[in-house]
């Protein structure tokens, strides 16, 4: 590596080259922007004609050049814009990457998901956007839920990503039936059959299944369910998600601090667990300890035990459990 004085620019990470450039590619409609090159030596420029002195070094787009350089036959023939700049100093040098990168600002998780068409979460969540509930209720622009929305285009993505991968390992579901799958676990949830005898202003004053964190944990319960139950998870799982309270009251301190859903991962990992066990799926001797231990801090804080209903129908000993209960006296 050269000193911080001596460097033109960032240092080269091969790994995001091989793992997100070099594949990109690969696409048919693959396309890259212009890359920025410094030439070294006198560059002149006479007739339409430009001349170089000698070699040229990369000022911005690095990665990008070295991602051709790997790709190799697949990109022979292709064609990429180049701005060529005098030879200057270290600092200029330095200056311009600065100016070129600095204040370029990314682009949000919501807009690249409604823009994209590659990626198949991203599909998927297309897909979801479109069916009822969701139909002309989704936030495409950010992940803000206020008004009307029910949810956001970059949840949805999220909830597509977690059936994805079941249908890869446990191949209960294919890709192919996820918005049909996603709507029926959805479907069996009474709120979500009432949301417009409830109406969206008081529905989601009351229930948290407005939330990322309340959809995202029954994607991953749903899930859990394919994984234990195989090609009956839907019969098992559907009666007992629709005697579960989603209110937001019934989850306070585990899952909502007031109308407030709980930052952090923590609280996500927590609502699956109890999910999982309210629905009498198993959790491992680990993920249950944690639940147990988390519980008990929640417990700590609140002016009263707190109570979720649970299902009441038949189920294995622990789909019976409240969350006060699944705490070992």
């Amino acid at each position: 590596d050269s000193p911080m004085g001596e460097r033109r620019q960032r240092d080269v990470n091969v790994s995001r080259v091989n793992s997100s450039i070099v594949p990109y590619l690969k696409l048919e409609d693959r396309f890259f922007s212009a890359v920025v090159l410094e030439a070294i030596d006198d560059v002149t420029y006479e007739d339409g004609v430009l001349t170089l002195a000698g070699a040229l070094r990369p000022l911005d787009g690095q990665h990008r050049l070295l991602a051709l350089k790997i790709a190799g036959d697949a990109v022979a023939g292709d064609e990429i814009a180049a701005l060529i700049v005098p030879s200057m100093s270290v600092q200029a040098a330095q200056q311009m990457f600065s100016d070129l990168n600095r204040n370029a600002k990314p682009t949000s998780r919501a807009l690249n998901v409604a823009f994209e068409s590659r990626n198949p979460s991203s599909v998927l969540a297309h897909a979801l956007a479109n069916v009822d509930p969701f139909a002309g209720r989704v936030n495409d622009k950010s992940t803000t839920l206020k008004g009307e929305w029910l949810t956001s285009l970059s949840v949805l993505e999220s909830v597509a990503t977690i059936f994805i991968s079941e249908s890869r390992v446990a191949k209960v579901i294919t890709e192919e039936m996820i918005p049909d799958v996603v709507m029926s676990v959805y479907s069996s949830i009474p709120a979500f059959r009432d949301l417009e005898k409830i109406g969206v202003s008081t529905w989601k004053s009351v229930y948290g299944l407005a939330t990322s964190l309340m959809q995202e944990a029954i994607a991953r319960v749903a899930v859990r369910a394919m994984r234990q139950k195989g090609e009956a998870w839907e019969e098992y799982l559907l009666p007992r998600l629709a005697a579960v309270d989603f209110g937001v009251a019934a989850w306070q301190g585990a899952a909502f601090e007031g109308q407030l859903v709980k930052a952090g991962r923590a609280p996500r990992d927590l609502s699956v667990s109890v999910l999982s066990t309210l629905c009498g799926l198993e959790l491992a001797t680990e993920e249950l300890a944690t639940m147990q231990a988390r519980l008990r801090a929640v417990m700590a804080t609140m002016p009263k035990p707190i109570e979720i209903l649970t299902p009441e129908i038949p189920a294995p000993a622990n789909a019976s459990v409240t969350i006060t209960e699944a705490i070992p006296a």
